[in-house]
């Protein structure tokens, strides 16, 4: 139920996101604004994945 939840409320952050970026273009260039949410969605990722392997490799010291 929990999980339902997450991801609800990231597809409702995402969505807003999407349409912020797309507001801020003023000619209203799609592309532009997809790859910019492209970027941060990947950072995000990428962020998240660090931090896991840090808990994983620090539970395995410890």
């Amino acid at each position: 139920m929990i999980t339902i939840i997450i991801a609800s409320l990231s597809l409702i952050a995402i969505v807003f996101l999407l349409q912020q970026l797309i507001k801020s273009y003023p000619n209203n260039n799609i592309f532009k604004a997809l790859r910019d949410l492209f970027v941060i969605m990947l950072a995000l990722g990428i962020t998240v994945l660090i931090l896991f392997i840090g808990f994983r490799l620090l539970r395995f010291i410890l």
